[in-house]
């Protein structure tokens, strides 16, 4: 809007608001109460000073990696006693074709309804809308690109087919290398939509990944990771295929060639019913009552009585005998006719080996499960300290090296199962499995299964009797006789001696380092090298008071602090059962420790804590806090247990707060002096002042970002997992729709506080409703860390990781790894513009740079008081193109004299990631009368 070097006395003058920079948002406080640079809402989004679309989430496993024949929804089932037998099948052109006569399922259904086939054929052809059934009559409305001048439409029977035009795809060949010199091939790149009048290809809905369009009056071909275009042209042709001659952009090298692809097969709408008789009928026309060329915008009109073939669902396939390809196993199989089933399988084409003992049928193991029990991070130090992510399903357990995604099962010992939640860690070089109220599994790095750690009635260590001893390099050569419970790691003591050599060490503790069948033990020890005495020594690994020692005792969960095991003791080993098994103490206030780099022995005598003495109280989690301080996070309350190196004798518990406890146990996060963790309240804090104080905050750590707690799933809020990285606390939560709406299925949602900001900055959220995420862990694949997603399917994803505006997530094997856009928006506090009277809004802008690749958003003004919303105006709009890579921008855009106490301007992202560094509006003072109104 213009401005004057001067204004008179009656003058409109405009006042400017705006923010330079942004820190955080605050959803709890009305938007015009808000601090400059703080952020009524972040969707998606990254704040180090300026707002920018999170990073892509980037798929590692594709889907559940569960072996076996879990349930998958939907199925066929196939009850004859052993299945109906397959007497031919082959793999032709990535399909399998099965005859299996009589298979009895179903080729038609009742119900109407419409199928695009074949999936995935894509030739810019869109069925928009299936409506408008009733009498049998089926409204199908398609929209088709303008470009594709050739295209028809064929009636035969209940099938509409629609054929693509020659235009409809490109291929784009030559001897090519990109702006770093490696070389690219790309794919065919499909009509997307007309861009600048002329058509626009590319793959998939990201516009920056493969490309050919026109821009800045020229054609321009990019590919992926080249920020922006390769080649281009200026020759103003219909279609890129004319070009005659293109140059290189930057250091890309080789000359392109552009060709129409073969379009891929016509899309044919399948309309169905249960009806056996056959008709159709169809009228063609747009919107405006007029076919337009190559341009047929609805087919309306089309009468169902008619059948098809079957719908596909999962059914089990066995004994198929095979050179290349096995296609054995649980696919989506279709009928196609009443002796024969189809399914897709990726590979060359084969006639397979059937008859006698092959089978379909329904193949479901009763503890096999697409569902991710339980999971944790494993290295090794002791080989290349590679990092793993172990999987634990009903049947098995997946380990995934991080570095190239390999997988390896480990199987469960004997007729063992996994059929609820468990918790896994990395203890002692060894991976734990805990299941409540059973025995714990064990794996040892090398070994190709888990095995069950001992169990039953505790039976004390052997005291053994040695005659002479030899010391030589700080190591002492015990010979005894009879030795079946020292070991290797093992801590032995010596109980008593008449050797003058180890007088002094009399009810020490040491480390056995090697041992010789039963006949010799080896312990490291502070002692001058001497030859063999004889004197007698009694040496053995400790001896419980009062019979106190007992295995593990079925903890649901631990974890692993100064070199001991803790964890909820809340069973015990019950030899009156038949057989013996854990039964529950009814106690869950109380926790064990094991004994120091033993993860067998617990004390129950000395190492069992009470923790509240009975009161309403149950305990929900554990963790490591400063030196030797262990924090006891009770359901109402959190407790310190400190003094925990060394011996337990000394310890002491200490109640920090009965004004908060924990909800989720695997939400606690510690940093630095903090320790951060989910309340009823919100997410809450500790904070260590000094050596003698630890103390929690007065207000939750969630304040300005209430709204979003109130919709946290009270039934699965104890679900919530958490993690620190990259100077943030990220915590996955199960968000409802509304407050108590109770809809949430899971961890839908991550809330991301940049401790750096001091303020939260985002709510991150996912287009794929399947991406449930189970747990949060950090681990590497290189020389950097990474935050790893673990989903409720069973898959593994690096969160923050794609330089892209899209996720690639994979909650489902069959249907592998798919791109879904990143939701990305920012919403400004209210603008007052210093003054509290009612304003006309003038303008609005938005300072913007482009990422690495082109970018481009969408800018919505709203008032309050009274609420309007205007349009949307797009960057490229007011540019007249998107804004290309590294490059920056000055949107303004006109409001249009919108009224209102104050506004908000919302950014959302359209194309790339753009970083917005400020927003500003302008706007007069709407009234100056000292009146009253409303």
């Amino acid at each position: 809007m213009a401005r004057y070097r001067s204004f008179g006395g009656l003058d409109d003058v405009l006042v400017d608001d705006g923010d330079v920079g942004f820190s955080g948002m605050n959803l709890r406080l009305p938007a015009w109460q808000l601090k400059p640079g703080e952020l009524a809402l972040s969707e998606n989004g990254r704040i180090d000073g300026h707002w920018v679309p999170r990073r892509g989430v980037n798929v590692v496993t594709v889907g559940s990696l569960v072996s076996g024949s879990p349930l998958r929804l939907p199925f066929w089932l196939v009850d004859d006693v052993g299945g109906v037998i397959v007497t031919a099948a082959s793999l032709t052109s990535n399909v399998v074709t099965l005859t299996a006569t009589g298979h009895g399922l179903a080729t038609s259904y009742a119900g109407v309804s419409a199928i695009l086939d074949p999936a995935g054929a894509n030739n810019g052809i869109e069925v928009v809308a299936v409506s408008g059934i009733e009498s049998g009559v089926l409204s199908v409305e398609i929209e088709m690109p303008v470009a594709q001048a050739e295209v028809g439409i064929d009636l035969t029977g209940n099938k509409v087919t629609v054929m693509p035009g020659t235009k409809a795809r490109m291929d784009v060949t030559g001897t090519l290398t990109d702006y770093v010199s490696d070389p690219i091939v790309f794919p065919t790149l499909s009509y997307y939509d007309d861009y600048n009048s002329k058509p626009r290809y590319q793959l998939g809905a990201d516009v920056n990944l493969w490309f050919i369009r026109w821009q800045s009056s020229k054609w321009v071909i990019g590919g992926s990771g080249t920020n922006g275009g390769l080649w281009e042209s200026s020759e103003n042709v219909a279609t890129p295929d004319l070009v005659v001659t293109w140059t290189n952009v930057g250091s890309a090298t080789g000359t392109p060639v552009v060709t129409a692809a073969t379009a891929l097969a016509s899309e044919v709408i399948t309309a169905m019913n249960a009806n056996g008789a056959v008709a159709a009928l169809m009228t063609a026309s747009n919107a405006s009552g007029s076919t337009g060329a190559g341009e047929i915008a609805a087919v309306a009109e089309t009468f169902l009585f008619g059948s098809s073939t079957g719908v596909a669902a999962y059914l089990g396939v066995e004994g198929l005998g095979f050179v290349t390809t096995d296609p054995n196993g649980v696919h989506l199989v279709t009928p196609t006719g009443a002796n024969t089933l189809t399914f897709p399988l990726t590979g060359a084409n084969e006639t397979f080996t059937a008859g006698a003992g092959d089978n379909v049928r329904s193949l479901i193991d009763d503890f096999a499960t697409e569902e991710l029990l339980g999971a944790c991070l494993f290295s090794d130090p002791s080989s290349d300290n590679a990092e793993y992510i172990l999987l634990a399903y009903g049947l098995e357990v997946k380990k995934v090296k991080l570095s190239d995604g390999s997988v390896t099962a480990l199987t469960l010992p004997g007729s063992e199962t996994i059929d609820s939640q468990v918790h896994m860690m990395q203890a002692m070089d060894k991976v734990l499995l805990f299941r409540p109220g059973l025995v714990a599994m064990q794996w040892v790095a090398g070994d190709a299964a888990f095995t069950l750690v001992t169990s039953g009635a505790y039976t004390q260590p052997q005291v053994l009797l040695s005659s002479n001893a030899v010391v030589a390099s700080g190591s002492a050569t015990f010979t005894v006789s009879g030795n079946t419970t020292i070991a290797v790691g093992d801590w032995v003591t010596i109980y008593d001696t008449t050797d003058a050599r180890f007088t002094t060490f009399i009810g020490q503790q040491f480390e056995c380092t090697s041992i010789t069948s039963t006949t010799t033990v080896v312990l490291q020890m502070p002692v001058a090298n001497s030859a063999s005495a004889a004197s007698d020594a009694q040496i053995g690994k400790r001896v419980s008071v009062g019979g106190g020692f007992i295995h593990q005792p079925g903890f649901p969960w631990a974890i692993y602090f100064q070199r001991r095991i803790w964890g909820p003791y809340e069973y015990f080993w019950d030899v009156s059962l038949t057989p013996d098994a854990f039964s529950a103490r009814d106690v869950h206030d109380e926790l064990i420790a094991g004994d120091i780099l033993d993860s067998d022995t617990f004390d129950a005598i000395s190492n069992q804590f009470r923790i509240t003495g009975g009161v309403a109280d149950y305990l929900v989690g554990l963790h490591p806090f400063f030196d030797d301080t262990l924090l006891v996070l009770m359901r109402n309350s959190i407790h310190a247990i400190s003094g925990t190196v060394g011996s337990l004798l000394d310890t002491s518990v200490r109640e920090l707060t009965r004004e908060i406890g924990c909800v989720a146990r695997k939400s606690v996060v510690s940093q630095g002096n903090n320790v951060f963790f989910l309340s009823d309240n919100g997410v809450y804090g500790l904070q260590f002042q000094d050596l003698y104080n630890l103390r929690g905050v007065e207000s939750p750590l969630s304040e300005n970002i209430q709204p979003l707690i109130d919709r946290i799933s009270r039934d699965l809020a104890g679900g919530s997992v958490a993690a620190y990285f990259n100077n943030r606390y990220w915590i996955a939560v199960p968000l409802d729709t509304l407050p108590r709406q109770g809809d949430a299925r899971g961890n839908n949602a991550i809330l991301v506080f940049n401790l750096l900001n001091r303020q939260w900055e985002s709510i991150d959220t996912f287009a794929d409703p399947e991406f449930l995420i189970t747990d949060l862990l950090i681990g590497s694949s290189g020389a950097r860390n990474d935050l790893y997603a673990l989903t409720k399917a069973g898959g593994i994803h690096i969160l923050d990781n794609l330089d892209r505006a899209f996720d690639q997530i994979a909650s489902n094997a069959t249907v592998g790894a798919q791109n879904f856009e990143i939701a990305a928006a920012m919403t400004t506090r209210g603008f007052m513009g210093g003054t509290m009277e009612r304003k006309r809004f003038a303008e609005m802008g938005v300072q913007m740079k482009s990422g690495t690749d082109f970018s481009d958003v969408g800018i919505t003004f709203t008032s309050d008081d009274p609420d309007s919303t205007g349009a949307e105006v797009s960057a490229s709009t007011t540019l007249g193109e998107y804004l290309e890579p590294d490059n920056s921008a000055d949107i303004r855009a006109r409001i249009g004299g919108e009224r209102g106490f104050h506004g908000t301007v919302t950014v959302r992202r359209l194309v790339g990631r753009p970083y917005v560094s400020g927003v500003k509006v302008s706007a007069t003072v709407a009234n100056r009368a000292v009146i009253s109104q409303k």
